[in-house]
């Protein structure tokens, strides 16, 4: 019956929304490769977060590799499978990475690593968010307010699945093998430093070296010269002005002999900076965040005949009854307090999809941080207040990706009944494969050195235990917090990145060096040769990215056997 109305629905469509019947589209190739991809992207995405605490587009990078891949084995790749595998792979690679801040953060304050806790968190918050978005599905994609500039530019690339261009795919093949043997040689073999120090050259105080990474330096011609510029501008100016400045007056110790002492100073500065940088485009995009709240109740009942609305309303609501019992028995939060607070990260999580989706500007963070400051008030648990609020990063995490993959699928036809299938296909491995990922980074590297920053981790752990006092002396400082508040509010009030400037004054300066290389390499070949070439060889750029997260993944394995 549902599959007769399904037909039904689909001939009463104009004739260039219909689905024809026997495209290949979730083919058995298009799963296996989503889920090998995902798992590259899944790797390359949680060592940046590590790294950096960027968010690495794992879409469009994943829709290329389906192009290039999929042909090796069942022949040419039409552009609704290419699509099934960068949602699938988007999915894996984006079912586990948010709860890397509030989980290491918990695990800074005192909490062993668990892996019943983890994977349940994981759980229960991507299914929410996947469910809960999918009903919402019409309102979103439909919505002419709402751009979705990521989902547009990886309709751009999947579109070219059935006719690819040959010199783009060759460009990212060959600086993909390229950097693999290179990555492989410096981090397997020792061949090559990761680490340049600077700092010995330079006066007391002072703290510069370089990081020899081909992912940064991948990411920095994707994200451009005027950002990277900004970026290190920052980074200079924190470590070569402000570092001998705060060193000669006893603030921190000298960076080139203790770097950490320098960072834990500049932590309150960083949330200052990060939490008003952030809460001004809020205000400025008001508008945009009151209709956020503007939900059509005819979407809720059901009619979206693509999707099994009422079942996906059972799911959500059986997912949240295990997530008040979860909470009760492992930490002792009232689950009522827990039901009203996973109503507000829903709440949430649809703004600030909206808002990205609209804006391009990305909320999700200050509404951690928001969270992480009200629960710990009102329950006073520090850890069982970043876990819980952790729920609500994964629901806005994969129900952003979800959305936008829908909106992919609806600028090309594909079927969405498919693509929800796709999404479910996606966050178990991910769960599972991301938990294993980041339980070695932490026991093998730590958390907070320097081969393991996890700067929002260090974040999320200070504005905890500055609430409930335990630390505080030596972890916030409520002046310096209140100065970096004033400067980040002027630089986003100026239109700058104030919470990626934040970054800058906390994460060791190399990052940023490698990156603005990127960044000038691409504002050259841009000037030099034209916009378009530039575009074209961000496909060389994604091999780098691609061709280091392979290695990243052999060196988990290895680290695994050992």
């Amino acid at each position: 019956m549902d599959e007769t109305r399904r037909q039904v629905d689909n001939e009463l469509r104009p004739p260039q929304e219909q689905e024809p019947r026997n495209r290949k589209e979730l083919t058995p190739r298009a799963i296996i490769w989503g889920i090998l991809i995902g798992i590259l992207m899944l790797a390359i995405a949680l060592y940046m977060l590590m790294m950096t605490g960027i968010n690495f587009p794992a879409g469009p990078v994943a829709a290329l590799m389906g192009i290039i891949l999929m042909p090796l084995f069942g022949g040419k790749a039409t552009k609704y499978e290419v699509n099934m595998v960068h949602t699938i792979a988007s999915a894996v690679a984006l079912s586990s990475t948010a709860l890397i801040g509030t989980f290491t953060a918990a695990i800074i304050s005192g909490y062993e690593f668990n892996w019943r806790v983890f994977l349940t968190i994981l759980f229960l918050g991507n299914i929410i968010g996947l469910c809960f978005i999918s009903i919402l599905r019409k309102q979103l994609v439909e919505d002419p307010s709402l751009k979705f500039p990521g989902s547009i530019i990886t309709k751009d690339i999947v579109e070219k699945a059935e006719n690819p261009p040959k010199y783009e795919l060759k460009l990212f093949i060959i600086f993909m093998i390229f950097i693999f043997v290179f990555s492989l040689c410096q981090k397997v073999f020792n061949m090559i430093p990761a680490q340049v120090d600077l700092s010995k050259f330079l006066p007391k105080g002072c703290y510069l070296d370089l990081i020899i990474m081909p992912m940064a330096l991948g990411m920095g011609y994707i994200l451009s010269m005027k950002m990277t510029s900004l970026l290190l501008i920052g980074a200079l100016a924190a470590h070569l002005i402000l570092a001998p400045i705060g060193t000669s007056l006893g603030w921190f110790l000298d960076p080139q002999v203790n770097y950490k002492s320098m960072q834990d100073f500049n932590l309150s500065l960083v949330l200052g900076m990060a939490i008003v940088g952030s809460l001004v485009p809020v205000i400025k995009q008001r508008k945009s965040l009151i209709n956020s709240f503007k939900i059509k109740t005819s979407d809720i009942r059901g009619s979206d005949n693509e999707l099994p609305v009422r079942t996906l309303m059972i799911i959500i609501i059986c997912a949240v009854i295990a997530a008040m019992i979860f909470y009760y028995m492992e930490f002792k939060v009232n689950p009522i307090f827990v039901l009203v607070t996973v109503l507000c990260m829903l709440i949430m999580s649809v703004v600030s999809i909206r808002a990205t989706a609209e804006a391009g500007i990305n909320f999700a963070e200050v509404f951690d941080m928001f969270l992480i400051l009200t629960i710990v008030t009102l329950v006073n648990k520090p850890v069982a207040a970043l876990l819980l609020v952790g729920l609500g990063t994964c629901m806005t995490s994969l129900g952003g990706d979800t959305i936008s993959d829908f909106k992919t699928g609806q600028l090309i036809g594909a079927s969405v009944r498919k693509q929800a299938i796709c999404q479910f296909i996606g966050f178990i491995p991910g769960i599972l494969i991301g938990s294993v990922i980041i339980y070695t980074f932490i026991t093998t590297r730590g958390i907070g050195t320097a081969e393991a920053p996890f700067p929002f981790a260090h974040m999320y752990y200070g504005l905890a235990n500055a609430v409930t006092g335990d630390g505080l002396g030596s972890v916030i400082s409520l002046p310096r917090m209140g100065i970096g508040g004033i400067v980040g509010g002027a630089l986003a009030l100026l239109g700058l990145p104030a919470t990626a400037l934040a970054l800058t004054t906390y994460l060791n300066p190399g990052f940023f060096i490698i990156t603005a290389i990127g960044g000038f390499i691409r504002g050259f070949t841009d000037k030099k040769y034209g916009r378009e070439i530039g575009e074209t060889w961000t496909n060389a750029a994604s091999g780098m990215m691609v061709g280091e997260g392979l290695v990243i993944i052999v060196t988990t394995i290895l680290l695994l056997i050992k």
